[in-house]
C-alpha cells in the first residue's frame, strides 16, 4: 500500500512540471507564449460546453 502511495504522489509531482505539460499539449506551431499555446487547444472544448449548456435551458 506504501508503494501505491508513493507511485501517487510522483504522478501528482509530475503533473505540475512544465515539460509534462507540454508533451500532453502538442502545438503546431512555437509560441512565445504557453499560454498561448495551450489556450488554443482549450478553447474548442469551452465553445461546446458552452454550448451544451445553453441548449439544456431550451428543454
Amino acid at each position: 500500500m506504501l508503494r501505491l502511495a508513493d507511485g501517487l504522489l510522483r504522478l501528482a509531482d509530475g503533473l505540475l512540471r512544465l515539460g509534462d505539460r507540454l508533451v500532453d499539449n502538442p502545438i503546431i506551431e512555437l509560441s512565445a507564449s504557453l499560454y498561448f499555446a495551450y489556450i488554443q487547444r482549450v478553447m474548442s472544448k469551452l465553445e461546446d460546453m458552452a454550448d451544451f449548456f445553453t441548449y439544456i435551458q431550451l428543454f
